[in-house]
């Protein structure tokens, strides 16, 4: 009789505390520009709630962005698992007419792929321009150019491209699609009855989307489909978490990395085969997240209890979806955080100057080399980080042990120190950013080139205006158009810059930098002006050297030298002239 009561108990405990979700949920839709929210809880490896809130109804379709990543990952272990394939085979010899140029002696495995440390660049703007939709991946990895920024098995960076070429690997070893793989061996067996990655199939219940804004968005086709294209209603995406909490095979090994340096060091927040650990509401969950065109989805999934939550939106508001994923976080007992306790402690030395240098995007890499240039000292036990640009902005590190750091209030690590077996130094930081270890003439080299640029472009920008004015009351000088072709080149180097900046990494209109049209145009017009001016305003100086005064001569040679570098500099990143639509 007892057990009885509080078995009633309990369940209208939950009962409440499932309606106050779903009022929360509610509340935050009414409140957001997001048309609908689809939610679903599991506990005890049981779906005890679903729903659609908002503009929806209950088979609505959603895209899932990224979480295609981990269904794909799901399929490839699965034929890992039949025997079919082999985590560590080299893609290479699996698909030998690839166009891969990789310098580096360690080939790229189907490990690296799924684990995300290919030493492939991630998205660039090409990627996210319309694309064909139905190219099998293995049609996409032998199209492609594909070049390793550095050694393949060593950094996690994150790729859109990594888990299409997994999916081709696969496809060259069954002579199947990627699409009847997948309904193969998860969509069938799961249940998902309506998910697809083909757009064609959802075109009828497929949800419009809308940005932040609430203005609708268009439909991003993909030509890496296996990464980002999966469809599905809140049903399809509940079965699949259910599988991620539930199984001990194939979500085991999804969600434990182990190919990158730090992964081998013991160090588990990254990014495993398919699935990655993250914190929320102070409790770890193990899924992942998906974001394309003003949809957003998360899977979280706690495998000791068997518990877990999906929540789809088709709209772009990042700041109500965060409150929306803490909230139903809030509703499921997520894992206790963990004590990091390398297997392979760091003994180096951590003092010095550390440069980051796996940033997904090649043409964004430049700005995230010179921003997040750092500099490290101890400091009773502990270590403070200073940006090389900004050296008065301090960040204090608490010691959790000999190689791994945590913020203040952070309650793991998220600095972890390792070296390769050749003993390099490496540093994974805050943000999943790697940084190799650089000498102090290398760091002031790039701060000294940084000012030289940013100080002659302004003065040349500051005098050439002044001389255009004063030319409209006076003859001209010998010096007159040696200011005139500093001040444009400088004006064109920093309007390149700044839009690039806005356009390229502060916009959501990504595609608008994919494909020939007015923002890229004024980009690669830029880009073209700055060498140019650059050249002619060198041809004006070594002409005019004897008519030149000392001042003028100095400072024009010194600012074409730094404006040389600059585009050195850049050139290396395929930035200058920036091409974004390729």
């Amino acid at each position: 009789m007892i057990r009885a009561l509080l078995t009633c108990w309990l369940i209208a405990v939950a009962s409440i505390a499932h309606a106050d979700l779903r009022a929360d949920l509610e509340k935050i839709v009414a409140d957001s520009t997001l048309p609908s929210l689809a939610y679903a809880l599991i506990e005890d490896g049981k779906v005890i709630q679903i729903d659609v809130i908002g503009d929806a109804p209950r088979d609505a379709l959603y895209r899932a962005g990224s979480i295609s990543k981990s269904v794909t990952t799901a399929t490839i272990l699965s034929l890992v698992e039949d025997g079919v394939l082999d985590l560590e085979a080299s893609f290479v010899e699996a698909i030998p007419n690839a166009n891969l140029a990789n310098e580096y002696p360690d080939p790229i495995r189907l490990v690296d792929l799924l684990e995300q440390t290919s030493g492939l660049p991630g998205t660039s703007y090409a990627d996210y321009a319309n694309q064909p939709t139905d190219l099998p991946a293995l049609a996409v990895a032998r199209s492609r150019t594909l070049k390793t920024r550095w050694a393949p098995g060593k950094f996690f960076s994150y790729a859109n491209v990594n888990h299409t070429l997994a999916a081709a690997m696969a496809e060259a070893a069954t002579d199947k699609t990627v699409d009847a793989l997948v309904a193969e061996h998860v969509f069938r067996p799961l249940g998902m009855e309506d998910a697809t990655f083909d757009r064609a199939e959802a075109a009828d219940r497929l949800l419009q989307s809308v940005d932040a804004a609430g203005v609708p968005q268009d439909y991003w086709d993909l030509e890496v489909r296996p990464s980002g294209a999966l469809i599905g209603t809140i049903d399809d995406l509940a079965a699949f978490a259910r599988f991620i909490a539930t199984d001990d095979t194939v979500p085991n090994r999804m969600r434990t990395p182990e190919a990158a340096l730090v992964a081998q060091q013991g160090f588990p927040f990254i990014y495993g085969a398919g699935l990655f650990a993250f914190i929320e509401n102070e409790s770890v969950y193990y899924g992942h997240w998906g974001r394309i065109d003003g949809f957003q989805a998360v899977l979280g999934t706690n495998p000791a209890a068997q518990s877990g939550f999906v929540l789809l939106t088709n709209g772009a508001d990042r700041t109500a979806f965060g409150q929306a994923r803490a909230r139903i976080a809030a509703a499921v007992d997520g894992a206790p955080l963990p004590t990091i306790l390398p297997s392979a402690p760091f003994e180096g030395d951590v003092e010095g100057w550390w440069l980051p240098f796996t940033d997904d995007n090649v043409k964004r890499s430049w700005i995230s080399e010179i921003l997040g240039l750092v500099r490290i000292n101890q400091s009773n036990g502990g270590l403070v980080l200073s940006r090389g640009v900004s050296p008065w902005a301090l960040q204090r590190l608490t010691q959790i042990n000999p190689s791994s750091y945590a913020l203040p209030g952070f309650p793991v690590a998220t600095h972890v120190f390792a070296t390769d077996i050749n003993g390099t130094p490496y540093l994974l930081g805050d943000g999943q950013a790697s940084y190799r270890k650089i000498s102090s003439a290398e760091a002031a080299a790039r701060i000294a080139a940084l000012c030289a640029f940013l100080a002659t472009s302004i003065v040349s920008i500051v005098v050439g205006l002044l001389t255009l004015l004063r030319r409209l009351a006076r003859p001209t000088r010998p010096s007159d158009a040696v200011w005139l072709t500093l001040s444009a080149a400088a004006t064109s180097a920093l309007a390149l810059v700044a839009l690039h900046v806005v356009w390229g990494m502060l916009s959501s209109q990504y595609a608008a930098l994919a494909t020939p049209g007015p923002r890229s145009l004024i980009l690669l017009g830029l880009s073209l002006a700055w060498p140019i001016c650059v050249a002619v305003t060198f041809v004006l100086i070594l002409n005019r050297a004897k008519r030149l005064g000392w001042i003028t001569g100095g400072f024009g040679t010194l600012a074409v030298a730094s404006s040389t570098v600059a585009i050195a500099y850049l050139a290396t990143f395929q930035f200058v002239p920036l091409i974004t639509w390729l």
